[in-house]
């Protein structure tokens, strides 16, 4: 069974991973009638969640417990999240290197499931800014990529990787700013 990111622990057995709480909890987009209701989904802040935070989630490393307010947060609807399908093949690729097949499908299938967090692709305009970022910056492609996804979202990445902070068309912050900032 597939459950919510955003509580309890990561429980792995026969290849599935866990957490407490209903993923398949109906999304909360941009719908509704009426001005009113658009002014306020307008008014929440928009991230993408870089593939670090997700990695902190998934081994408890320091910071997880920021990364799951935040997943929580957007569950909740008050906060839009979204990540990259660069995320995806990140993840997947790290469990491989790790030798762990088990864990790179889980933690993958997981993410695709959490149906509250935008899937965002790679379309020819991201493709492009992406380049963009990767010839003026010199970043590595896969983060120009995912801020090239941000940028053109008008989101907020959320990651420690000081990559994003030299991108200046973005806004990077880690999970902790992110969260004294909604305070």
């Amino acid at each position: 069974m597939s459950r919510s990111l955003s509580s309890h622990r990561w429980r792995v057995s026969i290849g599935s991973c866990s957490r407490g709480g209903s993923l398949l909890r109906r999304s909360r987009g941009l719908g509704g009638s009426g001005i009113g209701n658009l002014k306020s989904e307008y008014a929440k802040p928009k991230v993408v969640l870089d593939t670090k935070p997700l990695i902190k989630l998934f081994a408890y490393e320091r910071g997880w417990e920021a990364v799951q307010k935040i997943l929580a947060k957007i569950e909740a609807g008050e906060v839009e999240g979204a990540i990259s399908v660069i995320t995806l093949t990140e993840i997947y690729y790290k469990y491989l290197q790790e030798g762990r097949p088990d864990l790179a499908e889980a933690r993958t299938e997981v993410l695709r499931r959490a149906i509250y967090l935008r899937k965002l692709g790679i379309g020819e305009e991201a493709a492009l800014q992406a380049g963009v970022f990767k010839g003026k910056y010199a970043v590595p492609i896969a983060d120009a990529l995912i801020a090239a996804s941000a940028y053109l979202e008008k989101a907020t990445i959320i990651s420690d990787d000081q990559d994003y902070k030299r991108i200046k068309e973005v806004k990077a912050l880690t999970e902790d700013e992110f969260i004294s900032q909604l305070r």
